[in-house]
């Protein structure tokens, strides 16, 4: 089986594999990182049902909480570019918006809100995360054996790149916190272009928001990088062996230029979340082999695979 070209279809099997609660680079609470080989193999077969009917039963509540995020998190985006238009002393058209605020203030006031709601329902979907991390972990060290390994293809050149896989996780967990930081303040900075684009340089306050948020968005950006960049990129790339940090972006920020740094911070977004992505794609289709090696059949699909890219 080549690690780059497995025949699995990820998507789907991270569809199934999470009951369609798949929705960012947090989705498992990933226990560990390095795979043991002391594994307790009493009653297997049993604690692999266990596990699964388990997280059976989590998926109702876990979905209404995962729906309430969608709904939220949006809310709270729209927030954040009202905020800074409304401190830029930008005119605020609440016919743009779906929040009912109208002014900066009573943004800051909702997004605080909302964010508190947030959270809570992260900490509410913390049962299901870390029974599905487990679960991956492992059935990938089960994958480990020959008895298992040899049935579903897990060669030990797979097995490599598996660990590499997780180790590429690992740096994108350790990242993701400055990553959502970055996806809010390129919000800001992209509603402040599209307002104050045409604006005159008389008009200052504006022009000093904009250059802060530009700031911050550049050494988020660094940051990311700073943390990414010591680790391969875990698949085939054009250019050879280059890091995660340079797979993400490798446009050049340019702190005079808004645009520029939009668009690395746009770049690395996408790349970070589509590496994330494929990342579970090539580990959840091995997880579910491994357990049919015991009998169990994948969980069902139960979301489009439209809606998980």
């Amino acid at each position: 089986m080549n690690p780059d070209s497995q025949s699995y279809d990820g998507f789907d099997a991270v569809d199934r594999f999470l009951q369609g609660n798949y929705f960012d680079v947090n989705s498992l609470t990933i226990p560990k990182w390095e795979l043991s080989q002391q594994i307790d193999t009493a009653n297997l077969t049993q604690r692999i049902l266990q596990r699964r009917n388990t997280i059976l039963e989590l998926v109702p509540a876990s979905r209404i909480r995962i729906e309430r995020i969608k709904t939220i998190y949006p809310q709270m985006f729209e927030c954040e570019q009202a905020v800074a238009l409304g401190y830029a002393g930008l005119k605020y058209y609440k016919s743009r918006f779906t929040v009912g605020v109208t002014s900066g203030t009573e943004a800051m006031s909702l997004k605080k809100k909302l964010l508190a709601e947030y959270q809570y329902l992260q900490r509410e979907l913390n049962a299901f995360k870390k029974l599905s991390g487990v679960r991956l972990i492992e059935n990938l060290e089960l994958a480990q054996f020959q008895n298992i390994a040899t049935p579903i293809g897990i060669t030990p050149a797979l097995m490599e790149h598996i660990k590499q896989l997780l180790e590429a996780l690992k740096v994108l967990q350790q990242a993701n916190m400055e990553r959502a930081k970055l996806d809010f303040e390129a919000t800001s900075l992209a509603a402040l272009e599209n307002y104050a684009r045409n604006l005159v340089d008389t008009v200052s306050l504006a022009r000093e928001i904009e250059r802060k948020i530009v700031i911050r968005v550049g050494q988020r950006i660094n940051k990311i990088m700073q943390i990414t960049s010591a680790v391969f990129y875990p698949f085939r790339h054009a250019e050879g062996e280059i890091s995660i940090g340079r797979y993400l972006t490798q446009t050049k920020l340019d702190p005079n230029i808004p645009g520029a740094m939009l668009k690395a911070a746009y770049e690395l977004l996408q790349n970070f979340d589509r590496m994330a992505i494929r990342i579970y794609g090539y580990l959840v289709p091995i997880a579910e082999k491994v357990e049919q090696v015991f009998g169990f059949s994948p969980f069902p699909a139960v979301i489009r695979r439209a809606e998980i890219l």
